[in-house]
């Protein structure tokens, strides 16, 4: 019982120190005032509809659904590729491939954002959303590899020596037989890769242009005037995280 109890004590004390910052932010989103602190002066959704007039905010969700958007498609279109090379062949190298794989999630983003930055300067390529949706590729892809990965390391492999005995090509192999298993690990991989495009800030600082994301909308806001709107967006934000999050589990747990 006194173990118990102290598992319970502990894991509340670590659940308070993550998530209090967090319930604090929207708190101070429903504020009554012009300052984010306490104390709560009233409830008031007036800050939410100030979202929908400020133009800033509504470009940065643009161009954040459009780099997340196209994130999505090439990081999830590589990274289900690169996993079928990695997990079902067997070549030299195999195990270089699969630490360079991991380099993009290890090394620091704002080191990322400045190698690609530098790369980009020396080509003469423009800073833009070009370059931030492909910044944000290189980052998400490694981690759309280890999901799909994962998944499809637990194949049957009997399954596709019985296709390729029936005849059935590699490729037909991979349209019929593992995409469909697979499914699993490719719509979480896609989920995980548009909330990490989606909040992302670091390589968006060093690689965007005129184009600004919501996040560097959000830092610009925060520089110059803090108000319950920079709150009030930030807890959106949250949510729509958490809403994906949810998403994604319905989803696995529904094709489970």
């Amino acid at each position: 019982m006194r173990n118990g109890s102290f598992y319970w004590g502990h894991i509340s004390v670590v659940m308070l120190f993550l998530y209090a910052p967090i319930v604090i932010l929207i708190l101070l989103a429903f504020n009554d005032s012009n300052m984010t602190s306490f104390p709560f002066r009233g409830f008031t959704l007036k800050w939410f509809s100030v979202l929908t007039e400020d133009q800033e905010v509504l470009r940065g969700l643009k161009y954040s659904f459009i780099a997340a958007f196209f994130t999505v498609l090439f990081s999830v279109t590589i990274g289900t590729m690169t996993a079928y090379a990695l997990v079902m062949r067997k070549f030299k190298g195999r195990a270089l491939a699969i630490l360079c794989v991991f380099l993009p999630i290890v090394v620091p983003k704002t080191v990322l954002g400045l190698a690609i930055l530098t790369i980009t300067t020396q080509l003469d390529v423009p800073r833009s959303l070009y370059t931030v949706v492909f910044g944000h590729i290189l980052y998400c892809t490694p981690f759309v590899i280890v999901i799909v990965g994962s998944v499809m390391m637990r194949l049957d492999k009997r399954l596709l020596e019985a296709a390729s005995d029936l005849g059935a090509s590699e490729l037909r192999t991979l349209r019929c037989i593992v995409l469909p298993l697979i499914s699993n690990g490719i719509i979480a991989g896609a989920f995980v890769a548009m909330i990490l495009s989606f909040s992302e800030f670091n390589l968006s600082f060093f690689l965007t242009g005129r184009e600004q994301t919501l996040p560097l909308v959000i830092f610009s806001e925060f520089r110059f005037e803090i108000t319950p709107k920079i709150n009030s967006l930030s807890s959106l934000m949250v949510l729509f995280s958490v809403a994906i999050t949810v998403l994604t589990e319905f989803l696995r747990s529904r094709r489970q």
